[in-house]
């Protein structure tokens, strides 16, 4: 195997998970993004236990904040699964976390690679909209894209397929400080 299926460590990490409407703060947990599944470790600390879906409403890891949201054509949202809240202002910015595995031969022996495949998404006016580059950015914020296009000039801000979050990331905050 090359890398892991895990959201940044293969470590069980300390968070909080709030499962069937309770909150359980300081649990050894995993996050794996190629089964969408929560893993905690058990009490007797050396077996695990993967977590049922359906009972989690949220879980911390990371210092990152994962909500379930529901399918919903009607709000746009496609997808249920959990989803890393990296922005919550007016609009929110959500990251759908997934890591794909592709299976390769070298030498007769079979290689698993995994390969993070994240898709972002703004939430505003009860619609999500998924966005995968500056164009869509730009059509989304169409009523501020000329201020856009100037702090991302002054601050050097790119799109690329690998650092895609953190410009995504500012220029949501500043399209809610601008709109607020």
């Amino acid at each position: 195997m090359e890398g892991d299926p895990y959201f940044l460590t293969g470590d069980f990490t300390e968070g909080c998970v709030s499962y069937s409407g309770r909150k359980y703060d300081s649990v050894l947990l995993m996050f794996d993004l190629a089964r969408n599944q929560l893993v905690i470790l058990a009490p007797d600390k050396i077996s695990s236990i993967i977590l049922g879906n359906d009972l989690i409403d949220s879980f911390s890891l990371h210092g990152h904040h994962f909500v379930k949201l529901l399918q919903d054509y009607k709000q746009n949202l496609n997808n249920s699964g959990f989803y890393d809240l990296l922005y919550n202002g007016r609009i929110q910015l959500l990251a759908k976390r997934a890591k794909v595995i592709d299976e390769q031969i070298k030498d007769n022996v079979l290689i698993r690679i995994f390969s993070p495949k994240d898709r972002f998404y703004v939430h505003e006016d009860s619609l999500y909209y998924l966005v995968s580059n500056k164009k869509d950015v730009l059509h989304l914020f169409k009523d501020k894209a000329h201020d856009i296009k100037k702090y991302m000039r002054k601050h050097h801000l790119k799109f690329r397929r690998k650092n895609f979050e953190e410009p995504m990331l500012k220029v949501t905050e500043f399209y809610d400080q601008l709109t607020h």
